[in-house]
């Protein structure tokens, strides 16, 4: 197991094997409509707006395994290709926030193919984990900033003035930040998965 300490949160690496004993592929559609003023038609003198309606296919990806360990255990991926068959032995890295407990699939080696396939990019493991990452929040804090000193001083110089000087101390910071666990989880994932590398099929 493999730990990164970052202010105080915790991010803990592992990794189960096993050999995939069934798996199953198949896709989902769906559909959703809404009204759409720019298809409409007139219909005797009255205007009926038209319907926009759209379509999302997600693939899924249903494996078995059984562990080293003797324990059978499923895994389900949305939206990844992974090229696996019956029989191979594969290992799965894994990332948890210790606090939280969440834990998320980062990435599989397939032994016989020696091969490995990325799940979750570090961004996205950080961000799917809440363990440092630039909230939708704080960008709303700027525009409110920026909004309650034009109001207050009627300035848009002194309003940008402000906001500039929140830009500058608290998001760039926490950018830098954010960008600097981002590569500790990527240099740990690296090193974690050349040391799976050396396992034997």
């Amino acid at each position: 197991m493999e730990t990164i300490e970052f202010r105080g949160k915790h991010i803990d690496f592992q990794h189960f094997r096993g050999t995939v004993i069934d798996q199953r592929k198949h896709e989902t559609v769906t559909v959703s409509s809404e009204v759409d003023p720019m298809r409409g038609v007139n219909v005797g003198g009255s205007y009926l707006p038209g319907e926009k309606i759209t379509s999302e296919v997600n693939s899924h990806h249903d494996i078995w395994m059984m562990l080293d360990s003797g324990i059978e255990k499923s895994i389900s991926l949305t939206n990844i290709d992974l090229k696996l068959r019956t029989g191979q032995s594969a290992t799965f890295i894994t990332a948890t926030n210790r606090e939280t407990q969440k834990t998320v699939n980062c990435g599989v080696f397939n032994h016989n193919a020696d091969e490995y396939t990325r799940i979750r990019y570090p961004a996205r493991i950080n961000d799917d984990l809440k363990v440092h990452h630039v909230r939708f929040l704080g960008i709303i804090l700027t525009i409110v900033i920026w909004l309650a000193t034009l109001i207050i001083t009627s300035s848009i110089w002194i309003a940008a003035i402000v906001t500039l000087i929140y830009i500058f101390t608290l998001c760039i910071p926490k950018i830098k930040r954010v960008r600097r666990l981002n590569k500790q989880i990527e240099e740990t994932l690296d090193t974690y998965i050349s040391n799976v590398r050396a396992l034997k099929a």
